[in-house]
């Protein structure tokens, strides 16, 4: 299943969590939920490792609530203060329309 933006904002952690494990081929280790830091970070992870500039424009839009051409500071500091949250719905929007994925 493809999940927009909009869908996985309203998810509960519980079903975010499975929409991480269902995108990800189930590869997110079960010990980490997707919505707590150490999940979040391995999504991250993966994420940027499959298309980078994809997960900073999905976080940037995410964190600041609009795709920037060029970051100002504020984009910058706003993604380095993402939650948890916010950087594993990034993730799996990346893991959906990522370079690899498309």
């Amino acid at each position: 299943m493809t999940y927009t933006r909009e869908q996985l904002e309203a998810m509960s952690n519980l079903d975010l969590n499975t929409a991480a494990y269902s995108v990800t081929d189930y590869q997110l280790p079960h010990e980490y939920p997707s919505t707590s830091n150490k999940g979040a970070n391995w999504m991250q992870y993966m994420a940027t490792d499959r298309d980078a500039s994809c997960y900073l424009d999905y976080l940037c839009s995410l964190t600041v609530g609009e795709e920037a051409e060029f970051w100002e500071d504020d984009h910058i500091v706003a993604m380095l203060r993402a939650t948890p949250r916010e950087r594993t719905i990034a993730a799996i929007l990346t893991w959906q329309g990522g370079a690899e994925g498309e």
